[in-house]
């Protein structure tokens, strides 16, 4: 499935020999910290990706002169990860969604996300975004911590991602790090129950917590307060994308240029 917005084609689940056809556009890579050989680590990766995960998603935005300027992905969680628990098996993570930094502002990155979730494949599933403030291009986008993850919130949250407090050590670890999680409509009770012990390792306190939830899941998820690690063994989490703008460039008031209201 490909969708074309301004001169963007978004490529949901390209086959390998697609991507293959297609260079990485410079400014990409934040989780290699831009180095120079950034760009082919992801040129390699893509394809990779793509035959073996063929469960997960993974959606491209290429420029008409087939150059890949942004992508995301969703895939099971690793396994030596608490989200990875195999009893949990409705359990999957965003890994990475990157914008490449010349070709931000013009909404690829909120096209990504929704292409993500494209066609209902994940409306059974609970979809985790572990947005950690070490994977954050705060150099690039001028944001403070305090700002950026002020503009996750808002970014995740207009496609249904909720954050959820947890004791996870990586979480805990930054003030700034947040749970973001999006459970889709056909996630059952029992699916929800699991993924709220895994919240916190007390028993006590996910005990607590799973006789919170209602008859209603809704009246629960809107009662709450209101996005990875890359090809290696773990799973990834940036959130270089459209909505991060640079500090120069945001209006003083008003709805946020990044959300082109």
């Amino acid at each position: 499935m490909n969708v074309l917005i301004d001169s963007v084609e978004i490529l949901i689940d390209p086959l390998p020999e697609v991507i293959e056809q297609s260079a990485v556009a410079a400014g990409m890579g934040i989780l290699y910290r831009y180095h120079p050989d950034s760009t082919q680590r992801l040129a390699e990766g893509f394809p990779r990706f793509a035959h073996t995960t063929p469960d997960g998603r993974l959606v491209l935005a290429r420029a008409m002169n087939h150059l890949i300027v942004g992508y995301a992905l969703i895939a099971r969680p690793d396994p030596r990860e608490r989200w990875g628990d195999p009893s949990a098996p409705e359990i999957w993570e965003l890994g990475m969604i990157e914008v490449a930094r010349g070709w931000r502002g013009r909404r690829i990155g909120r096209q990504l996300l929704r292409a993500c979730l494209a066609d209902g494949r994940h409306d059974d599933r609970i979809v985790l975004a572990t947005a950690y403030s070490w994977h954050w291009d705060l150099e690039g986008t001028q944001l403070s911590k305090a700002e950026y993850r002020a503009v996750l919130l808002r970014f995740f949250g207009s496609e249904g991602f909720r954050q959820f407090a947890t004791d996870e050590p990586n979480v805990q670890e930054d003030p700034a790090n947040q749970l973001l999680v999006r459970i889709g409509p056909r996630v059952t009770p029992e699916a929800q129950a699991r993924f709220l012990d895994l919240l916190q390792t007390d028993p006590a306190r996910a005990t607590a917590l799973a006789k919170s939830l209602s008859a209603s899941w809704k009246t629960l998820f809107d009662s709450l307060a209101k996005p990875l690690q890359l090809w290696s063994p773990t799973w990834w989490l940036a959130a270089w994308s459209d909505a991060i703008t640079s500090k120069s460039s945001r209006p003083s008031n008003g709805c946020g240029q990044a959300f082109h209201c």
